[in-house]
């Protein structure tokens, strides 16, 4: 078999794997999404207040959130993990993939605010 068509396979299987990790990821997100969004508003507010200058503390505080909405979450569902591990993806890449996904929409929010303001 040629080199081409192994390769070709290989990146269909890594595209398609990519897909279903991006779609997961989203619908373990859209569990806690809510409140995430609840308790970024008052930090983007205080960024929209004082710039550059609170960017930093506000990122912090965030990811001390994501601590506390591990522990409610992990507490709260461990049935719902059950569907996700079926599917292949462990409770590790899935928190990982939703806070870095979390993370990434505060950053852009706050630089988007600083940007317009």
């Amino acid at each position: 078999m040629p080199y081409s068509v192994l390769f070709g396979y290989q990146v269909k299987k890594i595209k398609e794997r990519t897909i279903q990790f991006i779609k997961l990821v989203f619908s373990f997100y859209s569990k806690y999404a809510i409140a995430s969004i609840l308790v970024t508003l008052p930090f983007l507010y205080y960024v929209y207040l004082d710039g550059y200058d609170a960017l930093s503390g506000i990122l912090g505080l965030k990811t001390m959130t994501y601590y506390i909405s591990y522990l409610i979450i992990s507490t709260n569902s461990d049935t719902d993990f059950l569907y996700y591990k079926n599917l292949g993806m462990n409770k590790t890449t899935l928190w990982i993939g939703s806070f870095l996904l979390d993370f990434l929409l505060t950053v852009f929010f706050c630089a988007s605010i600083i940007y317009f303001r």
